[in-house]
This record gives C-alpha cells, sequence and structure tokens, in this order.
C-alpha cells in the first residue's frame, strides 16, 4: 500500500508539473501573433463553411465578416503571412482535425517558390503556436523542419517565449480573438509600382516544391469530398508573378477546380486600394475583393446562407464588434488618405465639403481618385468641374440609400431626405452651411480661432443607426484638426 501511494505521490507530481508548464507556457505565448489570429478557429471549428489558405495576399483581401453581412456565409481566414505552399498545406491538415469544411480558397502566390516555410521565424510561430500539440502539428513540424532544435522550439513554444516575463502585458493574462475571423485590417494607401505589360504568348514552366504541396491540398480536399477555389490574389505583379499567374490555368483543368486570376479582373484600382507600393491591399481593396469573391461563390457553390438561424446568433454579436473596431480606426486616423480610403465603406454615410482653393488637386492626383473611390461605384459627375473651375465641391454619399447628390460653386440642396435624416446645404456668397433636421449647428466651420481655416469637411454618419460617428476636418496642411 505505501508503495503505490508513493507512486500515485509521484504521478500526481508529474501531472502537477506539467500542468504548470502548461499554464505557463501559454501565458508566456506572444498573443499579438497565433492566439489572436487562429485561437477562434479552434475554439469554433465546426461553424466554418469556407477556409481561406495563402500568404498575406490571400490575409488581407479577404474579410470574413464581410462575407457575413452580405452573404451569411461563415468562413475564417487562415492565410499568413510569407506562407509557402508547403507552410499553407500543414496549416489546412491541422485545421481539418477541427472543420469539415464546403470549400476551401487557396491563393498561389509563391507557387514558383522551393522553401516550405516563411523567411522570417514568427511567422510560421503565427500559424502553429495555437494549434495544440497533436499528431497532426508533429508531422507537420517534422515535414518543415530538418533540424531537431527548430522542431522543439516549434513543438514546444515554451523554449522560445520562456523570457518573455518582462514584456507581459495585460491581454497576455486575459487575450482577446482578433476581430476579423483571421484576416487583416490594412489601413494605409501608397502609390503602386508600375505594372509591365507581359505578351500573350509568354509562359514559364513550373516545377517547384510549391507545386507540389499545392496538389497535395488539392488531392486531401477532394478525398474528403471539399470543393477547391484557387485564386491569384491582386496586386501590382511584375513580370514573373504575371506568368505564374498564367500557369496556375493549367493546374485548375488537370485537377477541375475553378480558378480565378485576380490580376486578369480589375476588381481593385492600384491608385487607390494598395497599402504598400508592390505587394498587399489596403482596407478599401480587400472590400472590393469580398465582394466579388463573396458574389462568385454564392454563384458557383451551394454555400448556405446562415443569417437569421438561431444557432449562429452570435456571429451577429462579432460583426457588431468589428463595426466597432472599423470606426476607432476610422477615427484614429489623422492623415487624409488614409482617412478617406477607410470612409469608402458601405456601411457608412458621409458628407464632404471641399474648398475650391485646396491645392490638392494640384500637388497629387492620387487624391482625385481617392475621392471618386468615395462613392463606391457611382459617377461624380461634377467633382471634376468643381476642380477644373476652381469651385466649392460638396458631395453627399447615401450608401443606406444609394443615392449620391452632388453641389458646386453657389448650389444648394434643401430639405432633402436622406437615410441620416433631413438635409440642408446653403450657400451665401462665400459662405456654405449644412444643417441636419431642424438643427440650428451649422457644420460646415469658416474659421477656428487657433487652427486656421478648415479646407476639407467631413460628417460621416452610420448607417445602422443614422447617428454621425465623426467629423473630421483638415486644414490647408491636410492636417487633422480634433475639435
Amino acid at each position: 500500500m505505501r508503495k503505490i501511494n508513493k507512486i500515485l505521490c509521484v504521478v500526481i507530481s508529474l501531472l502537477l508539473f506539467c500542468q504548470g508548464i502548461h499554464v505557463l507556457s501559454f501565458l508566456t505565448e506572444n498573443k499579438k501573433l497565433s492566439y489572436s489570429k487562429t485561437s477562434e478557429f479552434i475554439a469554433t471549428g465546426n461553424e466554418y463553411d469556407i477556409l481561406f489558405f495563402g500568404t498575406s495576399h490571400m490575409a488581407m483581401s479577404v474579410y470574413p465578416m464581410e462575407l457575413w453581412k452580405d452573404y451569411g456565409i461563415t468562413s475564417y481566414n487562415l492565410a499568413g503571412n510569407g506562407h509557402p505552399i508547403a507552410a499553407s498545406y500543414w496549416v489546412m491538415m491541422n485545421a481539418f482535425d477541427y472543420s469539415s469544411p464546403k470549400l476551401v480558397v487557396i491563393d498561389c502566390y509563391q507557387l514558383e517558390g522551393n522553401s516550405k516555410v516563411p523567411d522570417d521565424g514568427k511567422f510560421t510561430h503565427e500559424s502553429f503556436d495555437a494549434f495544440p500539440l497533436s499528431v497532426t502539428k508533429y508531422q507537420a513540424i517534422c515535414d518543415l523542419f530538418e533540424n531537431m532544435e527548430e522542431r522543439v522550439e516549434y513543438l514546444w513554444d515554451f523554449s522560445m517565449y520562456h523570457s518573455r516575463w518582462y514584456e507581459l502585458e495585460h491581454d497576455d493574462f486575459e487575450p482577446k480573438y482578433g476581430m476579423g475571423k483571421g484576416a487583416y485590417y490594412n489601413e494605409f494607401v501608397e502609390v503602386p509600382d508600375k505594372i509591365p505589360q507581359i505578351g500573350q504568348e509568354s509562359e514559364i514552366e513550373l516545377n517547384s516544391t510549391s507545386v507540389v504541396y499545392l496538389e497535395k491540398m488539392i488531392k486531401e480536399c477532394k478525398k474528403r469530398d471539399i470543393e477547391v477555389l484557387l485564386t491569384y490574389m491582386p496586386f501590382p505583379a511584375q513580370e514573373e508573378d504575371q506568368l505564374v499567374a498564367k500557369c496556375i490555368n493549367y493546374i485548375a483543368e488537370e485537377y477541375d477546380v475553378n480558378y480565378i486570376n485576380f490580376l486578369e479582373h480589375g476588381v481593385v484600382n492600384y491608385n487607390v486600394d494598395c497599402n504598400d507600393s508592390n505587394s498587399h491591399l489596403n482596407a478599401s481593396g480587400a472590400r472590393k475583393v469580398t465582394e466579388y469573391l463573396g458574389s462568385y461563390m454564392q454563384e458557383e457553390y451551394d454555400i448556405p446562407d446562415h443569417r437569421g438561424e438561431t444557432e449562429y446568433n452570435s456571429w451577429n454579436d462579432d460583426y457588431s464588434d468589428y463595426l466597432v473596431y472599423k470606426k476607432e480606426r476610422l477615427q484614429s486616423k489623422e492623415s487624409l488618405k488614409n482617412y478617406i480610403m477607410l470612409l469608402a465603406d458601405k456601411n457608412y454615410s458621409y458628407c464632404v465639403f471641399v474648398r475650391k482653393d485646396i491645392r490638392i488637386w494640384e500637388d497629387d492626383a492620387q487624391y482625385q481618385e481617392l475621392f471618386v473611390n468615395l462613392a463606391l461605384g457611382k459617377t461624380l459627375n461634377k467633382l471634376s468641374d468643381s476642380i477644373e473651375q476652381q469651385e466649392d465641391y460638396f458631395v453627399v454619399v447615401d450608401n443606406e440609400n444609394g443615392q449620391v447628390l452632388e453641389c458646386m460653386g453657389d448650389e444648394e440642396l434643401e430639405k432633402i431626405a436622406t437615410s441620416f435624416g433631413t438635409l440642408t446645404y446653403l450657400s451665401e456668397k462665400d459662405n456654405r452651411q449644412l444643417y441636419f433636421e431642424d438643427n440650428e449647428e451649422d457644420y460646415i466651420i469658416e474659421q477656428f480661432e487657433d487652427s486656421g481655416e478648415p479646407e476639407i469637411q467631413i460628417i460621416v454618419f452610420d448607417n445602422a443607426d443614422g447617428k454621425i460617428i465623426d467629423v473630421a476636418r483638415f486644414d490647408e496642411t491636410l492636417t487633422y484638426i480634433r475639435k
């Protein structure tokens, strides 16, 4: 009996030790990487009808929360920074331990590559740390890494994070999921690199490690009766990338799966939709790609619309949190370009006043395209004329009702019904006035005592309730005036 008690004590001690190490391992893990990205999926994997895989091009181009709002599609974006196709294959295999989707969407950027893992090791941690140790994870790490020391780092991440004690923050003790079901929300605008034109007959032959793993992904999905859609996300692609994108047609035909080469579809406008000059889309571009994909997937695949189903009520709560996140990001912007880019969102309606003597049209041609982008596909008939004739310009974009109203010079709008109330825009000589309902407050300010004259003034409304969520004013230097 005494011997049994000793054995029990040893076993219990070992269990407590292991539990303690597990707790410490989770506490020191960098939650801004894998936890924020993937943990929600692991906790709720059986909810998702569509999973997205690929590099940061996919992660920054498809917004699952927008797919939910517009199409009732439940999806998760498991694409990761710098992912070679081999890494995407193993993320997919680990994901299948938790989910049985109806459709897998694979972006094929870097298909010509022979690497199995990202150049930056933190990106591998971002993809795999959140997955608990399992047979599949063990197989993944053993395949991706030959060096035992590297394998240990990913199989037992405490060996990597144990020194993070002095970096621990509140979120390490009470971690939160990301707001976008795995997608990344980009908030900047850059001028794109020039895109070379390639001949129609130009081709290359692909024979790479990535092709092998893409074929493995397709075969695995077919074995599980999961449909596959291949994509090549839009970006200012150079010659080699364009040729690779063309080659994917042959793979799609061989395996009888659909393929969308976004380089050929003109879905985005690179002059306003680039987050950086040569690679990723910003939020404006991502919304356009997401809308295109949502419509395409609805037509081509049997994907159910879960809106209104009681068991998916939590998605409505998540979407509400997502809207709050987007509003906070808009309100935080002090760059006019970044602000206008984020403003081009059908969740908002807005009034924009631009004073006639502003210099942005002369100094930077990108501004005019950003203003056109605010109309979300509708035409701004008077913008070019107001610029050419150097007149004040005022536009109302009511995305809830789908209407656009413009004034230039001394033109007025009196008691116009909008989704956010009755609007009146008055002109008295060079004095412009803007009123909503019967409120006496004039929203176009002529002068601030200490900040000069606002050149651009923007009033933003939430389409959900018609209330003002932000008033942004920019002076002649395009500095955000906080008043």
